[in-house]
């Protein structure tokens, strides 16, 4: 999140990355996913990253707002999230 508020656009190498991150944010739409089969094919994929697409996408939705740990929402959300997907996983009795 703190890439994102820097104006950076993340970039993911591996799609089972995105599993990982908090599911309120739309994380696909505000990075981009390169293949590093091939040095090559790095470098295409980086070269093919959407980045003002992904800047005009987080102005719009005001995501500097909804990313800035400094409101206490983001924490509140961060924590249902996170409730949500442990309840997912963990097993029954």
């Amino acid at each position: 999140m703190d890439i994102l508020l820097g104006e950076v656009v993340p970039v993911f190498t591996n799609i089972k990355q995105y599993d990982i991150l908090p599911t309120f944010i739309p994380w696909r739409k505000m990075s981009g996913l390169v293949p590093v089969e091939t040095k090559e094919r790095f470098f295409q994929g980086l070269a093919s990253v959407n980045v003002s697409g992904v800047h005009e996408f987080n102005q719009k939705h005001n995501m500097s707002h909804r990313l800035d740990w400094r409101n206490i929402f983001l924490f509140e959300q961060y924590m249902a999230a996170f409730s949500s997907q442990q309840l997912k996983i963990r097993p029954t009795r």
